[in-house]
C-alpha cells in the first residue's frame, strides 16, 4: 500500500487522456498552451432567485488555476461572435470551470495543447476538442450529469450551499422554512451523489469515458465526500463510501513530491481543510454582532509551521492577506488598522519569493509600496493621480468630496440627491468628486454607470497606507468633505446630500467668498 501513493501521484500528473490523432488537417497549437474558443457565449454570471430579482453572482465566467496557483478569470466580450482565450501552461492538464446561471458551473479537464470550441445549448456550454479525438461524453461529463440526474439547473448541493437564495418565505416564518429546506437539500444532495456515482460507473462500463478520466472523477468523488463530512458534518452510507476503487488509499501527504497535485481541485480541497483548521483556532476580533478572524495571528502561525512546503505556504499566506483585506474593505469600521495592513504586507513580501504571486496580489488589491503620505487615486481610464493634484486642479471652485463604495447602501441612497445638487450647483462653481473604497474595480465601474455619475470618479489605490485618511479619521462611509475656493478644508464632516437645505446653505456661503 505504501508504494501506491507515489505511483498514483505520477499517474495523475502524467497519465490522463492518452492522445489519439484525429486525422484532421488542423494546425496543432503550441504544446505550452491551450486555446479556448467560445461561440455566441451568453452572460452566465447572473442568477435569478425565488424573489425574481436578477443578480450577478460571479466575477468571472471562466476560471482556472495558473502555474503559480493563482486563480485567474475571464469574461466574454459581448460585441463579437467568437471569443478566444489562450491559457499559457507548463503542465499536462488544466482544470477549467465554466459558470452557468450564476451559481452553478460545468467543470472540464483539458489537456495541454488542445483547442476546444464551446457552443451553447440554451445557456449551457457544450465542448468539442478540435485537434484530437475525445469522446464528447467525456469532456461534457458535467453537462450529462446535469441533464440526467438534477431536477433543474442547480444541484441540491448548490442549493444547500446557497440556502438563502433558494429558500421561499411562506408562513410561518423564513427562519423555520430555512431550517426545513436545509434538511431537505441535504437529503436530496445525498441522493444525487449516489446517482452520480452510479452514473459514473455506468459510463465507464459503456466505454463512454476513458479509464484515466474515470479514475480522475472517482478521486474527485472520494475526496468530495470527505470534504462534505469535514465542513458540513454529513454522514454517508457505507455503501456510498465503499463503492470506490480508491477507498483504502490514504490522502497524499503535503510534501514537495506531491506539489504538482495542487493543480487538481480534489487535492486543493483537502489542503484547504488544513487552512480552515488553522483559521478555526484563531481568536475573533470585533463585537459579538460583527466580527472576523484575527488574520494576523493566522499569518504568524503559518510562518512558524515547519511542515509546509513552499507552494502550500505561499497559498495559505495569500489567502490570509486576502482575508484581512476583504474583512476591511466591506466594513464601515475596519477591523485592522492601516499600520497592520502595511506591516503584514511587508511580511508577505519577505516570506513569498514567487514574483508572479506578489505581482498578482499587489495589482489585484492595488497595493504599491507607499511613495508618499498622499491619498493616491485612479480614474476610470486607469490614470493615477494624488488627491492633492486633483484638488489643486479645481482651485477657484468649491469642492465637495464624497467617500463611498458600491457595496454601501447608505452611500447609494444619497446619490440621487447628489446628482440633483451637481446639476444645480455645478454650473455655479461647485465641483463634485466621488472617491470609492471598492476593492473590485468592476463593481465600482458598474455602479458608476448604473447611477450615471459625473466624470470626477476615482478609486483609492493606497487606502491601506494613506496617512491622509488616518488623519481625517475616515473610518466610516458615506463621508463628505468640503473645500473652499482656496483649497482649504472647511468642513471635515460636511452634511450629506439628503440634508439638502444644510448643504445648499454651505455651498452658497463659500461660493460668495
Amino acid at each position: 500500500m505504501k508504494n501506491i501513493i507515489p505511483i498514483l501521484a505520477l499517474f495523475f500528473v502524467f497519465g490522463f487522456y492518452p492522445s489519439t490523432s484525429s486525422g484532421q488537417n488542423i494546425k496543432q497549437p503550441i504544446p505550452s498552451q491551450i486555446v479556448l474558443i467560445f461561440k455566441n457565449a451568453p452572460d452566465n454570471r447572473c442568477f435569478i432567485g425565488v424573489n425574481g430579482l436578477k443578480e450577478i453572482k460571479s466575477d468571472y465566467q471562466i476560471s482556472y488555476t495558473d502555474d503559480h496557483l493563482i486563480r485567474r478569470g475571464f469574461n466574454f466580450k459581448k460585441i463579437t461572435m467568437y471569443d478566444t482565450l489562450v491559457i499559457k501552461a507548463h503542465r499536462n492538464f488544466i482544470e477549467l470551470s465554466h459558470i452557468y446561471k450564476g451559481l452553478s458551473s460545468m467543470e472540464y479537464l483539458i489537456k495541454n495543447g488542445d483547442t476546444v470550441l464551446f457552443t451553447y445549448l440554451g445557456n449551457k456550454p457544450w465542448a468539442q476538442v478540435l485537434n484530437r479525438k475525445v469522446l464528447s461524453s467525456e469532456i461534457n461529463y458535467d453537462y450529462l450529469v446535469n441533464e440526467r440526474i438534477r431536477h433543474d439547473d442547480y444541484s441540491a448541493m448548490t442549493k444547500y450551499s446557497h440556502l438563502s437564495q433558494f429558500t421561499k418565505n411562506p408562513p410561518p416564518s423564513f427562519k423555520e422554512q430555512f431550517a426545513i429546506e436545509k434538511v431537505q437539500f441535504e437529503k436530496e444532495s445525498k441522493v444525487e451523489l449516489a446517482k452520480t456515482n452510479y452514473f459514473l460507473d455506468s459510463m465507464r462500463k459503456a466505454n463512454a469515458i476513458s479509464e484515466t478520466y474515470y479514475n480522475y472523477q472517482k478521486l474527485n468523488f472520494k475526496y468530495g465526500l470527505q470534504s462534505l463530512a469535514f465542513y458540513n458534518k454529513w454522514n454517508f452510507s457505507q455503501s456510498l463510501l465503499k463503492n470506490n476503487r480508491f477507498q483504502d488509499i490514504p490522502f497524499p501527504k503535503l510534501t514537495r513530491e506531491n506539489d504538482t497535485l495542487l493543480f487538481y481541485s480534489y487535492y486543493r480541497g483537502r489542503i484547504t481543510e488544513e487552512y480552515f483548521t488553522l483559521c478555526s483556532k484563531a481568536k475573533k476580533i470585533g463585537t459579538p454582532y460583527k466580527n472576523t478572524i484575527d488574520y494576523r495571528t493566522v499569518f504568524d502561525s503559518i510562518c512558524k509551521k515547519k511542515n509546509l512546503f513552499v507552494k502550500v505556504k505561499n497559498d495559505f499566506l495569500l489567502q490570509t492577506m486576502e482575508g484581512m483585506i476583504r474583512a476591511n474593505s466591506e466594513q464601515l469600521e475596519p477591523f485592522f488598522p492601516n499600520s497592520d495592513i502595511e506591516k503584514y504586507t511587508k511580511k508577505f513580501r519577505k516570506e513569498v519569493k514567487d514574483t508572479a504571486l506578489l505581482s498578482y496580489f499587489e495589482q489585484k488589491y492595488r497595493i504599491d509600496p507607499p511613495t508618499s503620505n498622499e491619498l493616491e487615486l485612479q480614474d476610470i481610464m486607469g490614470n493615477n493621480k494624488t488627491f492633492k493634484e486633483i484638488l489643486n486642479s479645481h482651485k477657484g471652485k468649491v469642492v465637495y468630496v464624497d467617500f463611498w463604495a458600491s457595496w454601501c447602501g447608505a452611500c447609494r441612497a444619497n446619490m440621487p440627491d447628489s446628482k440633483k445638487l451637481d446639476a444645480e450647483f455645478g454650473p455655479k462653481g461647485v465641483v463634485f468628486i466621488y472617491i470609492s473604497s471598492d476593492v473590485k474595480l468592476d463593481n465600482w465601474k458598474n455602479s458608476i454607470q448604473k447611477m450615471g455619475l459625473n466624470e470626477n470618479n476615482y478609486v483609492q489605490r493606497n487606502q491601506n497606507y494613506s496617512q491622509m485618511l488616518e488623519e481625517l479619521t475616515i473610518n466610516t462611509i458615506p463621508r463628505y468633505l468640503l473645500y473652499n475656493k482656496q483649497g482649504k478644508l472647511v468642513h471635515k464632516d460636511a452634511p450629506r446630500p439628503v440634508a439638502t437645505a444644510e448643504i445648499i446653505k454651505l455651498f452658497n456661503q463659500y461660493l460668495s467668498e
